[in-house]
């Protein structure tokens, strides 16, 4: 379960990351 939690966590912050990418 936690293993779960820890990929979706995992996913929003490289997508976090890409759109901050983008942004600039």
């Amino acid at each position: 379960m936690s293993q779960h939690i820890n990929y979706s966590i995992k996913k929003k912050y490289i997508f976090l990351m890409n759109q901050l990418h983008s942004a600039s």
